[in-house]
């Protein structure tokens, strides 16, 4: 891929609002709970209707965090977590609906993958550290993606994700930052992007410099009463759009 042109993935990731519009995200359970009283009051995302969405079961997966793995005996496969809820337009009985679903997805979750939201801000944090922000590094010197993904999964996943994991996620960070950019210049002033690409003239790593645009962007939304919920769960529950775009 390196020796031609942009795959068609990669090309679709520097599209704005590139798949991803159907889905809505919410904070938590409780979140759901005050959200489906008005589904009723709330256009379909595909036929953009209203008055014919109703609740219609869940969206179940794999949590790899620690805590809930233990909690479930050690074993994987029984460590299921409620990931989100479908929602159904329905077309039944003459009803002028679509008859297509939308996922309402947790804010904390990534759309088809595995690794959680609070996991990728970790590893984004490992990159920033590593880069010399706050852990006196010599900015020039490249992070490591496979250390930054080792120590973000340490304590925090069992069994550990592989470190391909680690770098096809960096490399969709990479492909994602014109979408990601152009919703933190929507949420507030987004800082210019500089070249050089920490190449120790100064000027800071693009890559690196968007963690701590996103983390100032959101800041003080990443504690509360969910401690789990980061920045990257407040950027989908605030765009209701998933971080990373499908």
């Amino acid at each position: 891929m390196d020796g031609g042109g942009p795959s068609r993935k990669a090309w679709r990731m520097n599209l704005p609002f590139a798949g991803g519009a159907s889905i809505s995200y919410v904070a938590d359970a409780e979140g759901f709970a005050r959200y489906w009283p008005g589904l009723k009051q709330v256009t379909c995302p595909h036929c953009r209707v209203a008055g014919y969405l109703n609740r219609h079961g869940y969206l179940r997966g794999y949590d790899v965090e620690a805590q809930v793995v233990a909690e479930a005996g050690g074993d994987l496969a029984s460590a299921r977590m409620v990931r989100g809820w479908r929602v159904f337009c329905s077309n039944r009985r003459r009803r002028a609906g679509c008859g297509r679903t939308h996922p309402v997805l947790r804010a904390g979750v990534l759309w088809g993958r595995v690794a959680t939201a609070l996991l990728l801000w970790k590893f984004l944090l490992q990159m920033l550290l590593q880069a010399g922000t706050g852990a006196g590094r010599a900015a020039s010197k490249a992070p490591c993606v496979a250390t930054a993904w080792r120590l973000a999964c340490c304590n925090h996943v069992v069994p550990p994700l592989s470190g391909a994991c680690g770098c096809r996620l960096w490399r969709v960070w990479r492909w994602a930052q014109p979408w990601i950019r152009s919703c933190l210049c929507r949420r507030g002033t987004s800082p210019p992007v500089s070249g050089g690409g920490g190449s120790g003239n100064g000027q800071r790593d693009p890559l690196i410099g968007a963690i701590e645009d996103l983390r100032q962007v959101f800041a003080g939304q990443d504690v509360g009463s969910d401690p789990s919920f980061n920045p990257i769960a407040a950027f989908q529950l605030r765009f209701q759009r998933p971080f990373f775009p499908q």
